[in-house]
C-alpha cells in the first residue's frame, strides 16, 4: 500500500447516527449475489437499493444550536406592530430556544 500524504487527510466532522443501518438479511443476500456473480459488493449493494436511495443528495442534520438574545437584543424590544418578532423576543427572554421552538 502506498504511503498516505498527511496533508490530504481530513478529519471527520460528525457521525451520522440518524441513518438506520441496512438489515443483516439484506446484506447477506447482497454478499451472496456479489460472490455468485463475481461482482463487487459495493456495486451489488448500490444496484439492490431502491432508486430513491441511489440518488445522491445532501444529508441534512438537525440544527440543534440554541438561539439566545445578545445584550443589544435584550435592551431593545421590537415594535408592537411586529407581532411575530415581539413574540419571539419575549420567548427568548425566558432563555435559549432551539430552531423548532423558535419557529413555533
Amino acid at each position: 500500500m502506498p504511503e498516505l500524504d498527511a496533508a490530504r487527510l481530513r478529519s471527520i466532522d460528525g457521525v451520522l447516527d440518524g441513518l438506520p443501518p441496512l438489515p443483516e438479511e439484506f446484506l447477506a443476500l447482497a454478499r451472496f449475489a456479489s460472490d455468485y456473480y463475481h461482482h463487487p459488493l459495493g456495486q451489488t449493494l448500490f444496484t439492490a437499493l431502491p432508486t430513491g436511495l441511489r440518488e445522491p443528495r445532501d444529508v441534512i442534520r438537525p440544527d440543534r444550536r440554541p438561539f439566545i438574545l445578545t445584550d443589544a437584543g435584550l435592551s431593545e424590544a421590537p415594535p408592537a406592530r411586529q407581532r411575530a418578532r415581539l413574540a419571539l423576543w419575549q420567548a427568548l427572554q425566558d432563555g435559549p430556544l432551539d430552531l423548532a421552538a423558535a419557529k413555533a
